[in-house]
């Protein structure tokens, strides 16, 4: 067989397309299910504690306390009721499924294949009847409070130890931190511990 009759391969970003596609239709099965119970807010606290504790080498009391605020901001966006009547996620929210859906530690996708993604899940979600009024009228609430839910995840997991996908993380952790104001202590942190993640040209791909 040569190289042109060879079977193309799905590109990364059609496969997470079919991947949410399956979680919608899971979600809708899954409705009548019991609801597991939610997940303990000091057990996430002490996972994004341990990130600082790692990474956060000699800090300064302001850089402690503006940690702790980038925490309780953290778990205040996991914290709002939930998104849907179900719950299957750490946080159990549609923007928790779907942030570990759209941003694994194994690969990272463009940023228009993440958004193209997410629009689409976000409409279907509308149309069922699974988003509160905050997240039902403003799309990019919902972009921002599932970006918050894959940091969460990202950051427990860098505070774990060696993690075989540990650079793909911090610069997840690094690009998000840079995003919005509320981060900025989480931003301070990443600039002194990945710097190399705040150069010209640097892309997580």
């Amino acid at each position: 067989m040569s190289p042109l009759d060879a079977p193309s391969l799905p590109s990364p970003a059609n496969t997470v397309r079919e991947a949410s596609q399956a979680l919608l239709d899971w979600q809708r099965a899954a409705l009548s299910l019991p609801l597991p119970p939610a997940a303990d807010p000091l057990a996430q606290a002490a996972a994004l504690q341990a990130c600082f504790d790692r990474w956060g080498g000699e800090a300064t009391e302001r850089e402690r306390a503006g940690w702790s605020a980038c925490i309780q901001a953290l778990l205040a966006s996991a914290a709002l009721p939930p998104q849907r009547p179900l719950k299957c996620g750490v946080a159990g929210s549609c923007a928790e499924d779907l942030a570990a859906l759209l941003r694994p530690s194994t690969q990272a996708l463009d940023e228009a294949d993440e958004l193209d993604i997410a629009v689409r899940y976000w409409e279907q979600a509308r149309k069922a009847g699974w988003l509160d009024e905050d997240l039902d009228a403003d799309f990019g609430e919902f972009w921002r409070r599932v970006e918050w839910c894959a940091l969460a995840q990202h950051l427990a997991l860098l505070g774990e130890g060696p993690h075989p996908d540990e650079a793909r993380l911090a610069a997840f952790a690094a690009k998000t931190a840079s995003r919005y104001v509320q981060l900025s202590p989480l931003k301070r942190l990443a600039e002194k511990a990945w710097p190399h993640f705040f150069d010209l040209g640097v892309t997580l791909r």
